[in-house]
């Protein structure tokens, strides 16, 4: 409860905050500070234990960052093989999936999150690596019970699913990004969000824009 209240006085200082804050570089960080704390507060599920696991397609799951041994054993035994890990070693450890056997691939991008304030607020504004997501759809593709996760299995996740919809799946890019905000994707993180106006089938043609 307390969480719910701090987040409702935080967005209620960054309005009147805004509202008196001449600079737009200004207000757009505070706008972003808001978007931080959103994705702190996003909605959250588990099943049997692991955040946000939603099994996308067969064969292919996305999730938050799963953490106790006891939920890398649960995936195993789902049928997920390989890890295509996207947020950093610093926000949480894949140790658990490599002492089963499983495959991990690090394929870090931002924002990378449980840093400073400041670095958290600068993150947003990272585009992700193309040669990253185009390794992830790599994995994703050749399949055999794949685990795509970041931290929250939101953005960066969303993000990678949807790239993987629109190419190996011939979803409509409108389509995806519904998904992607049902999964609860943030659109308030502009290095993401912009990477995804951008994307327009190829991720070769991506880097072009």
């Amino acid at each position: 409860m307390q969480r719910h209240i701090d987040a409702a006085l935080l967005l209620l200082a960054t309005h009147l905050a805004a509202r008196h804050t001449e600079s737009l570089l200004a207000k757009r960080a505070l706008f972003v500070l808001l978007a931080v704390l959103l994705v702190s507060c996003s909605k959250t599920t588990y099943t049997n234990g692991v955040l946000n696991l939603v099994q996308v397609e067969p064969g292919l799951w996305r999730s938050g960052q799963p953490i106790a041994a006891s939920e890398w054993v649960y995936l195993k035994g789902q049928g997920v093989h390989h890890v295509v890990k996207l947020n950093f070693d610093s926000e949480g450890s894949d140790g658990g999936a490599t002492a089963i056997g499983l495959d991990v691939h690090l394929l870090s991008i931002q924002p990378e999150g449980d840093k400073d304030l400041f670095d958290n607020i600068s993150n947003t504004f990272v585009r992700p690596e193309v040669s990253k997501l185009v390794e992830a759809e790599k994995v994703i593709a050749a399949g055999g019970g794949v685990l795509v996760h970041c931290t929250h299995g939101q953005d960066r996740t969303g993000l990678v699913i949807g790239i993987h919809r629109v190419m190996h799946e011939h979803m409509s890019k409108d389509d995806a990004y519904h998904e992607m905000v049902e999964n609860h994707f943030h659109p308030e993180l502009h290095g993401l969000h912009e990477f995804w106006e951008n994307f327009d089938g190829t991720l070769s043609a991506v880097t072009l824009k």
